[in-house]
C-alpha cells in the first residue's frame, strides 16, 4: 500500500477495517475482528490542522507540551535521502525493502528537515505585518470552534495565544513558516527554529488546532509495504 493511502484516511469516530474487519478488542467498537489483529500490529498517531485535515506530524517524533500547554514542539532531524523514498520510521523500518540493493534509475538526493519532508509540508513566507493579519483570523477561528466544543478550554485559550503571539514576534526572523500540503490559505501556520547548536531543527504547532487520528498497521509477509487495519479519529485536548 502506498503510504500516502495510509497518511490520507479520513478521520472517523470508530475502528474501521480496510478489510470490512471491526475493531480489535479493548478499542472503540462493539464488535470483534474477525480473525484478530496479530501479533506484531503497531499503532501510529497522526496530527491534522482541524481546518485544512492535512496531516501536519506523527508520534514517530519527540513531542512535549510548551508555551504553558498551548503549543505542541515536535524535534525533528536534518535528513538526506533519494527524491521519492520514505522515511523507515513511517512503515516500521521496511522503507528500502523491494529494492534493497538500490538498483534501479540513479535518484535525486535531497536533504531537509524530516518532519517536512514525511508529510509533505510546504515552506510559506509573511512579513511581520502580513503574519499579524494572519494569526489574527486563524485565533479567531480556533476561538469559534472552541466555542462549539470546548467551552471551558476558550478564556485559557484566549489568554495564552495571546503572549504566545508575542513570543512570536518578537523572535519573527529566527523562523520558518509551513503550511500543510495542500496549502490551506485558513489551515495552521508551523513554525520551524533550530536549537542552539545550529543543527537541530524543531516545529510549533498551537495544539487546539489539532487532531488526533490513530491507525493500526500491520507489515506484510514480505516486509516489503503496509497494510493498514483501521483508525480512528481520538481526543487531543485535555482539561485537567
Amino acid at each position: 500500500m502506498d503510504l500516502q493511502l495510509f497518511l490520507r484516511l479520513a478521520p472517523c469516530s470508530r475502528w474501521e477495517s480496510l478489510t470490512s474487519r471491526s475493531a480489535p478488542r479493548g478499542l472503540p467498537s462493539a464488535r470483534p475482528l474477525d480473525p484478530p489483529p496479530p501479533d506484531d500490529a503497531t499503532a501510529m498517531i497522526i496530527y491534522r490542522d482541524c481546518i485544512s485535515q492535512d496531516e501536519m506530524f506523527s508520534d514517530i517524533y519527540k513531542v512535549k507540551e510548551v508555551a504553558s500547554r498551548l503549543c505542541l514542539e515536535v524535534e525533528g532531524k536534518m535528513v538526506s535521502r533519494k527524491e521519492g523514498e520514505i522515511d523507515d520510521a513511517l512503515i516500521g523500518g521496511n522503507a528500502l525493502a523491494e529494492d534493497p540493493d538500490g538498483e534501479g534509475a540513479e535518484a535525486t538526493v535531497v536533504t531537509g528537515v524530516d518532519i517536512v519532508m514525511n508529510h509533505h509540508l510546504q515552506e510559506t513566507s509573511f512579513t511581520k505585518e502580513s503574519y499579524k493579519k494572519y494569526i489574527k483570523n486563524y485565533m479567531k477561528a480556533i476561538k469559534a470552534r472552541l466555542e462549539e466544543t470546548k467551552l471551558e478550554r476558550v478564556k485559557p485559550f484566549m489568554t495564552g495565544e495571546a503572549e504566545q503571539v508575542k513570543h512570536i514576534l518578537a523572535n519573527f526572523k529566527n523562523y520558518q513558516f509551513f503550511v500543510g500540503e495542500n496549502m490551506n490559505p485558513d489551515g495552521m501556520v508551523a513554525l520551524l527554529d533550530f536549537r542552539e547548536d545550529g543543527i537541530t531543527p524543531y516545529m510549533v504547532f498551537f495544539k487546539e488546532g489539532l487532531e488526533m487520528e490513530k491507525c493500526l498497521q500491520e507489515t506484510n509477509p514480505s516486509g516489503s509495504n503496509i497494510i493498514i487495519i483501521g483508525c480512528c479519529s481520538l481526543f487531543i485536548n485535555k482539561t485537567s
